[in-house]
């Protein structure tokens, strides 16, 4: 029989400026270590939230055996760039500050997301803090990451010219980071299905060519 499964919503991963960051928990019940899971919701990094169709349901992942995060995190156009990445920072911290409380084994920590969550989990894994503050709190926890899996969403009736590799798109990048346009264009993949018919499947950044992980 499977453990039953402990959920938790609105938990405040963070504080800043007053404002409360907040998560979903799911987890199994009983002793760890399990793997732990966080989902970063897309939407151009200024729309979208911890539990809409971009992100995980945390219970299911749960169910797995992994202890599973849903994160919000700070929307451009409301907080200055790059409050959305640092946010995402803050998360990953709060879940090696908790680990032990959680049953969490704090190297087999996983990031996940689609679309501008795909942007900065790839951004979370080779970037890691890079030249940007820490804040929302846990400044001395751990930040590493196991890995990071972008997820991947097929574009219904999108097809690809056999001959392209990649195409480019209007897309905002810029919003992020602050940049132009034309120095952080986005890319799309497609990805070669057994039948040789190549489909638009996700996007990230041209300057992260992150390997997409699962259809």
């Amino acid at each position: 029989m499977s453990a039953p499964i402990v959920t938790r919503t609105d938990v405040v991963y963070g504080r800043v400026e007053g404002s409360a960051l907040l998560a979903n928990l799911a987890w199994p019940d009983g002793p760890g270590p399990r793997p732990a899971i966080l989902s970063v919701h897309g939407g151009r990094w200024r729309a979208g939230n911890r539990t809409d169709a971009s992100s995980i349901k945390v219970a299911s992942w749960a169910e797995f055996g992994f202890f599973a995060m849903s994160i919000d995190y700070r929307l451009v156009g409301g907080s200055p760039a790059p409050a959305p990445y640092l946010d995402l920072r803050c998360a990953i911290r709060w879940l090696h500050a908790h680990a032990d409380d959680y049953g969490v084994d704090p190297d087999r920590v996983y990031i996940i997301g689609q679309s501008a969550g795909g942007h900065m989990v790839s951004l979370a894994a080779t970037l890691g803090d890079g030249r940007y503050p820490k804040v929302g709190g846990w400044e001395s926890a751990r930040s590493d990451v196991r890995a990071a899996i972008i997820d991947a969403i097929e574009r219904e009736g999108a097809k690809a010219d056999a001959t392209a590799p990649l195409v480019w798109v209007r897309a905002e990048p810029e919003a992020l980071f602050g940049g132009p346009r034309e120095s952080q264009r986005m890319v799309i993949d497609f990805i070669a299905w057994p039948s040789g018919e190549r489909r638009i499947m996700g996007h990230t950044d041209g300057h992260v060519r992150a390997v997409y992980a699962g259809v």
